[in-house]
């Protein structure tokens, strides 16, 4: 699709919402839709392609256009760590991971807030995968279910609290 083609397609659907009731149709189809393990592995393996400086120019593009939920996370992790510097990640690339928030005061710890929808598939053994390849490249991540974080956001702050005197205690004691 040429760029000429998608903006007169943006410009013709600027402005317009879809119905409730196609909405509802739309959410009706998708429920209970998971991918398959072979679907996984072909998106993994395409992921693993990507080079250092791509994975740099997502990180940069998605910082640019937060959903309302990363800017909420945001706001409430200025509001409880005015100090610590927290902002949205504008191109920190983790062993080829990106994480959504990061310290700007050159603490390593990050936290992904993982949505309830596009994260819906995600397990246990890849959340702690997740973490262990973030730890072996020397930072700390905190991940957040957008669940959780809509119920109370105390949690979100308690794991941030923990995991930065976890590193403040490894910078010590050099674990």
């Amino acid at each position: 699709m040429s760029v000429e083609h998608r903006a007169k397609l943006s410009a013709a659907h600027s402005g317009k919402t879809i119905s409730k009731e196609h909405l509802a149709k739309l959410i009706a189809a998708n429920t209970g839709r998971s991918v398959s393990a072979a679907t996984r592995l072909k998106i993994s393996a395409a992921n693993r392609q990507r080079s250092p400086e791509m994975l740099a120019r997502i990180a940069a593009a998605i910082s640019q256009h937060p959903n309302r939920l990363e800017r909420r996370v945001l706001a409430a992790l200025i509001d409880a760590f005015p100090a610590a510097g927290w902002k949205f990640n504008d191109g920190v690339v983790v062993a080829g991971k990106i994480p959504d928030f990061i310290r700007s005061d050159g603490l390593r710890l990050a936290v992904d807030i993982h949505g309830d929808y596009w994260h819906r598939n995600d397990t246990f053994a890849m959340l702690r995968a997740r973490r262990q390849i973030f730890r072996a490249a020397g930072w700390r991540l905190v991940i957040v279910w957008e669940r959780e974080f809509n119920k109370t956001q105390t949690l979100l702050l308690r794991r941030v609290r923990a995991a930065e005197s976890r590193v403040r205690r490894e910078m010590i004691h050099g674990e």
